[in-house]
């Protein structure tokens, strides 16, 4: 479950676009409703970077914020993700 959030949080900063539910729901592999519950984990971690998702049915999820807030949540992402296969 922490990479699915890793890779939905990457997913949001990287993308120029909203992100669709299904496109990202098709891609982990895991039903709507277990990628709501991962976006309300995604949540509170954003709100840590003073970020907010925003998510509606048809128009997608889009990640709100300031752009130097952004590169520091990238970098956590990164950080978290190189600790974790350092242990592989």
């Amino acid at each position: 479950p922490t990479e699915r959030i890793d890779y939905l949080l990457y997913a949001l900063l990287t993308s120029r676009e909203r992100v669709r539910f299904a496109h990202l729901a098709q891609t982990l592999y895991i039903s709507r409703s277990s990628l709501y519950g991962d976006l309300k984990k995604a949540q509170r971690i954003v709100q840590e970077y003073h970020l907010r998702i925003e998510q509606h049915r048809s128009r997608g999820i889009v990640l709100y914020g300031d752009e130097k807030e952004k590169r520091k949540l990238s970098r956590f992402i990164r950080f978290a993700k190189s600790r974790s296969s350092s242990y592989l």
